[in-house]
């Protein structure tokens, strides 16, 4: 990998941001490029299921923010999924896309790019029935607080994060008990 390689700037709804993050992946893996978009967050950070800068009173700067990386990139890839049947692109991404457009930066669209929709589509669908067939339980670990699948206890209470006053659990997240 001797040249230098694109850059690619992920914009969409942050109603997407699951889609778009496997769309990163597919772009980083695939093509080789660097992206950017959304800061993707875990399940159990506290937040909206969409419109977080906002709900952290910081919409405009993110917005500018994105704007900057625009100024950055090769491309972005718009994450349209679908809504109601049809692709969709709220007023921020449009806002994007006209931009990118203005300072000569392509635009690539999901919904025109059938080898990573396709893929999305059979990696949610594949990723559904796993769930459905695992039925996994996502516990806290009793002592540390740590998050993980199928646990209960850390074991190591010598050790564990939950005595450290570097990190503490929510009270809403530290509720598992011995029997799950």
């Amino acid at each position: 990998m001797g040249e230098k390689p694109k850059v690619v700037v992920m914009c969409g709804s942050s109603r997407f941001v699951q889609e778009m993050a496997v769309c990163e992946w597919l772009i980083e893996r695939d093509e080789l490029a660097v992206t950017m978009g959304l800061n993707l967050l875990p399940w159990w950070y506290d937040c909206p299921a969409d419109h977080l800068a906002e709900a952290e009173g910081c919409a405009n700067q993110m917005d500018e923010l994105h704007l900057r990386k625009i100024d950055l990139a090769d491309e972005i890839f718009v994450v349209d999924a679908d809504v109601d049947g049809k692709p969709y692109i709220g007023s921020s991404t449009s806002n994007e896309i006209a931009y990118a457009k203005s300072h000569g930066v392509y635009v690539r669209y999901f919904s025109e790019t059938p080898y990573i929709r396709n893929h999305v589509r059979d990696q949610l669908v594949a990723g559904l029935e796993r769930h459905r067939q695992n039925e996994t339980v996502v516990r806290v670990c009793s002592t540390c607080g740590w998050l993980k699948d199928n646990f209960v206890s850390c074991g190591a209470p010598e050790q564990c994060l939950g005595k450290s006053d570097q990190w503490k659990p929510k009270a809403s997240v530290s509720g598992a008990d011995e029997n799950g």
